[in-house]
């Protein structure tokens, strides 16, 4: 009870600047799943066709809306969903704020429609053109009993609470996807890292890095102790500019733990150094605006690092 508490009190807190200063209008999170359960296929079929021929290619058959209504996941999660989901207005209104500081900040996120579904596949959320579809299914709660066989750094990102941040990083990635060069390394890839988290706090600015990331209290306590030796130890194993693909993963992707680098360290420290680095670069360069962050000639380049000045103590 105390973590479903915690988790909603985010969404709270996200949510106040929607109402204080800005009215950032409304979005709707169209809920096809229970067109699905009540047999209004008609209705589900307008905004799920894109959503359709994805999963067709994907699956290499054809699926259409009734063979979809009628699928292993829609009767499993189907009910579920309508149980066990919280409240979405909260995210709604989060989702409006994001979509009101994106055309502020200039930053492009094609946003349009918002369309919650029943999704069995792992990626929770798939944005096609204009339209995101959630899935809903994917965000049931840590404690939801079909979660049970996943890994537990897996199931802490299955709430509501992070439902907005796997849709900002969708849509940024979507518009502003990574260009992997061929002589990758892993700092390139921090930093594009980075710039998601960073722009993803200028689109939600009462949030913070580590409500994205997860850490609990004492891997916030660590990484903030011991920022400079974690920096050290990347410089020492020669990781920044290591283009093996594992090392660039272990560094970047959710995981247990990064303690391969440093005995306590919490994973994705690959993404948090990432965005300290972009925070300091901005505090000492001027960009034209906020997307060059987004863009190949920041994370790509051979400068940013050195015109960031960062240097944790």
């Amino acid at each position: 009870m105390k973590k479903i508490i915690y988790f909603y009190a985010i969404l709270v807190a996200l949510m106040s600047s929607c109402t204080s200063h800005n009215d950032y209008g409304k979005i709707t999170i169209v809920r096809t799943d229970e067109m699905c359960m009540t047999d209004r296929l008609d209705s589900a079929q307008k905004y799920l066709g894109p959503f359709l021929e994805v999963m067709s290619s994907q699956m290499g058959m054809r699926l259409d809306i009734e063979n979809y209504s009628k699928s292993r996941a829609m009767m499993i999660f189907g009910k579920d969903v309508n149980k066990y989901l919280l409240p979405l207005d909260s995210v709604e209104r989060v989702l409006a704020q994001m979509n009101g500081k994106a055309k502020e900040l200039k930053v492009n996120i094609a946003n349009k429609h918002y369309v919650g579904v029943i999704n069995s596949y792992s990626q929770p959320i798939m944005v096609i053109d204009s339209i995101v579809y959630i899935g809903l299914n994917h965000y049931l709660g840590s404690n939801y009993a079909g979660y049970t066989a996943f890994a537990d750094y897996i199931k802490k990102v299955k709430t509501i609470s992070h439902m907005p941040f796997d849709v900002a990083e969708s849509s940024l990635a979507y518009c502003y996807p990574y260009l992997r060069q061929s002589d990758e390394t892993a700092i390139n890839r921090m930093l594009y890292e980075g710039a998601l988290l960073y722009t993803i706090l200028e689109l939600m600015p009462d949030a913070d890095v580590f409500d994205i990331l997860l850490y609990s209290d004492t891997e916030i306590d660590f990484v903030k102790e011991n920022e400079s030796k974690i920096w050290a130890a990347l410089a020492a194993r020669d990781f920044l500019y290591s283009t093996d693909r594992i090392i660039i993963a272990k560094l970047c992707q959710p995981s247990p733990s990064s303690s391969y680098l440093h005995d306590g360290c919490p994973a994705m420290i690959g993404r948090y150094i990432g965005y300290k680095i972009v925070k300091s670069y901005l505090k000492n360069n001027e960009v034209p605006e906020l997307s060059f962050i987004l863009s190949p000639s920041f994370y790509n380049s051979k400068n940013s690092l050195l015109k960031s000045k960062y240097s944790p103590h």
